[in-house]
């Protein structure tokens, strides 16, 4: 079993990460843990997924990529979730745009 986890992108970050799941989870069998940071990083140590399933080079580049990107969306649903909770959806056809607001007064 992969054990897919996405923690803040720091090298320390993610070598907590990875211990965090190799002490919760090392008595239940072989489990392999990928760790990917929030902003795209590639923790090392999940290359040796590659060496263990035997995947072809070609084929752990794409899944690498698309690990990575997944990673990424997913912090940016959440910014997303963050600055617009409670705000109506301008795309409904009920709610009116929302009017733009400046920081200072314009003439």
């Amino acid at each position: 079993m992969v054990d897919f986890v996405v923690c803040y992108d720091q090298p320390g970050s993610m070598e907590n990460a990875y211990q965090r799941k190799y002490v919760k989870y090392s008595s239940h069998g072989r489990i392999l843990f990928l760790v990917v940071g929030s902003l795209g990083s590639w923790y090392p140590k999940n290359d040796e997924i590659r060496s263990i399933l035997e995947i072809n080079g070609k084929s752990w580049g794409a899944f690498r990529f698309k690990a990575r990107l997944a990673a990424i969306q997913g912090s940016m649903d959440m910014v997303c979730a963050h600055f617009h909770h409670g705000a109506p959806n301008p795309e409904a056809e009920d709610n009116p745009p929302l009017p733009v607001v400046t920081p200072y007064p314009v003439d």
